[in-house]
């Protein structure tokens, strides 16, 4: 038979390991949660570098003057090293700045004024872009101008992964706090059942008394009260036996008194031949008071007790 595990690990295995697989799934959750921060974040600046390169563009004589604010660019500088390009794509599909082979959106059949976010690859680096269009007003004719700026994938994975570690380490303070209250409270908890085995341990031998179940956990009486019940028919057991051999003690006592008068009494007169009848008949008489006894006391025993009848 498989020994039995100690209570208070398997209570803290049980409890433990749903938190763990817990704590697994929201790391994946929160992995997801801090990269989508992370992009939404550095969206707003792709977005609003855009916004601010396209306010700072005019039309002098139907030609196209770009003058690149540097804080449109200051916008994306991180800790991270990062790369950021643009392109302005000026009347005709002629780039006016920047990269002339950034890519466009895929797909798009215009570019409007609203910002398009979109991702693409740019040589062997991935990247975030934005793409927006920028109506201006010139002296002959208004102009519509595209600016599209993109920056690579560093600075997003950085702060996602300073947002999940942030995260975890939280949760994992917040984890090992509750193994240690848990393993506290348990410590606690079953301490009375600690006590209970010292209070048994330092029980006489003969002390077959009732365990007091009033210290110990309710889920845990069911167990005493059984032992309890045990206990009892093992007290009735012993003192049917104690009775049984009182009382062939007792019918005994009479019949060897006897057989001891008639040695002695033998042993007195000294004749050979009356010792020999004197042993002769204790032997007899021994035999039939075995015959008796045995007829007499009718001994039983059952699963709960023993019991004898004279």
């Amino acid at each position: 038979m498989r020994r039995a595990d100690s209570l208070k690990r398997q209570l803290v295995l049980w409890l433990l390991l749903p938190l763990l697989v817990t704590f697994a799934i929201n790391v994946w959750f929160s992995n997801r949660a801090a990269r989508a921060a992370a992009n939404e974040s550095f969206d707003h600046l792709l977005v609003a570098s855009a916004q601010v390169i396209a306010e700072d563009m005019s039309l002098s004589d139907d030609q196209l003057v770009v003058d690149l604010p540097q804080a449109a660019l200051q916008l994306l500088e991180s800790d991270v090293k990062t790369q950021v390009f643009y392109r302005i794509i000026a009347p005709g599909g002629r780039t006016a700045a920047g990269r002339d082979d950034l890519p466009l959106p895929r797909g798009l059949d215009h570019i409007s004024a609203q910002p398009f976010l979109y991702s693409d690859d740019y040589g062997d680096r991935a990247l975030h872009l934005v793409a927006l269009n920028r109506r201006i007003e010139g002296h002959s004719s208004p102009a519509s101008v595209t600016i599209v700026v993109g920056q690579t994938n560093e600075p997003r994975i950085a702060l996602a992964h300073k947002l999940l570690a942030d995260g975890l380490f939280r949760q994992g303070l917040l984890m090992t706090a509750a193994g240690l209250l848990l393993w506290l409270a348990l410590s606690r908890s079953l301490g009375s059942l600690a006590r209970l085995r010292e209070r048994l341990i330092k029980r006489p031998s003969t002390d077959l008394s009732a365990i007091d179940p009033a210290d110990v956990q309710s889920e845990v009486r069911p167990l005493i009260d059984a032992l309890n019940l045990h206990t009892d028919r093992l007290s009735k057991v012993l003192d049917s036996r104690e009775r049984f051999i009182a009382d062939a003690s007792h019918q005994m006592r009479t019949p060897l008194a006897e057989m001891r008068a008639q040695i002695d009494y033998g042993l007195i007169h000294g004749d050979e031949a009356f010792i020999r009848s004197t042993l002769t008949d204790v032997y007899v008489g021994l035999d039939v008071d075995l015959r008796s006894n045995t007829a007499q006391v009718g001994y039983s025993c059952s699963a709960t007790s023993c019991s004898y009848e004279k």
